[in-house]
């Protein structure tokens, strides 16, 4: 039976509709972002509410550049140590390989959407292979995980989870992750496209890094207008088709993702299905977890 698991990225929030549905995960934190990362009053929080509903509290790690990573790494140990989190989601090999060094066997440790990647992540992957020989375009659309030694590794470090992308998952590859031990999940209601060293929300509000969490609680509409073409070193308009299938464009702090409907993805394969509420109105998050699981399960 799939686990149903939502995504939290603005831990301040006390109370939402999406949060009355029947979850067997919540997630706090985010993959892109150190400074959006929760508050204690926060933790104590999601804690308590885990706790008591009965529901496994997931952290996500972001990606961290190295100025941050021992202040990240003492931050993980309060958690494990004061708040008894043992469930993870990294976004980085570096401190994949911390965490397993000074915590051995006792974390669940999954690894996120920065770390499992390939072409076809990319909105114009069509266009960016359409004259490449076709055994080219088999090999872009195995993941960054995919490779036996990188398989091997994450055995080692004993990761259990691995989220996948929805667009390229086959039968094939989560047999090949099952035969390591190691579980798949999706995020399917949105796709995490890129992220930034610098952030485009404290640009375009005038904020300040480190006192800046509140600017990227809403995600803002984008509207793509022009693409990079590499070939000719120079920006190129899109088509009204490209722009048309990329209108969901969403930009959360320093990440850009891209809304999905359910329809036509490899949801059937995920062992555990998760839900992003930082990419979606609560009421929306609802219809679509309705549609998906036949109704609403009030807790």
């Amino acid at each position: 039976m799939q686990k149903k698991q939502l995504k939290i990225s603005d831990t301040s929030i006390r109370a939402s509709e999406a949060f009355e549905l029947e979850w067997d995960e919540m997630v706090i934190g985010n993959p892109s972002c150190y400074h959006k990362f929760m508050q204690p009053a926060d933790i104590e929080f999601w804690v308590e509410y885990t706790n008591k509903k009965n529901i496994t509290l997931v952290v996500e790690l972001p990606v961290v550049f190295q100025s941050h990573l021992e202040a990240l790494i003492d931050f993980v140990r309060v958690l494990i140590n004061k708040y008894h989190i043992k469930s993870f989601i990294i976004n980085d090999f570096g401190m994949l390989y911390e965490m397993n060094r000074f915590e051995g066997n006792s974390l669940n440790i999954r690894l996120g959407q920065l770390l499992n990647y390939n072409q076809y992540n990319s909105p114009w992957s069509d266009r960016s292979l359409k004259h490449e020989l076709e055994n080219i375009k088999v090999i872009t659309k195995e993941s960054s995980l995919e490779a036996e030694s990188i398989l091997d590794l994450i055995t080692l470090w004993n990761v259990c989870e691995v989220e996948v992308n929805l667009n390229t998952i086959s039968e094939k590859e989560k047999i090949k992750y099952q035969r390591y031990g190691v579980t798949v999940s999706g995020v399917v209601n949105a796709q995490l496209l890129a992220v930034s060293r610098s952030c485009h929300a404290v640009r375009l509000f005038d904020g300040e890094v480190g006192s800046c969490q509140s600017l990227c609680n809403k995600p803002l509409n984008l509207e793509a207008l022009y693409k990079w073409e590499r070939y000719d070193d120079q920006l190129k308009r899109m088509s009204l088709e490209t722009r048309n299938s990329l209108s969901s464009l969403k930009l959360v702090g320093n990440s850009i993702w891209l809304g999905k409907s359910l329809s036509g993805r490899n949801i059937d394969l995920l062992n555990t299905v998760s839900f992003d509420l930082r990419v979606q109105e609560p009421q929306v998050l609802i219809e679509n977890y309705s549609s998906l699981f036949s109704k609403k399960v009030l807790t």
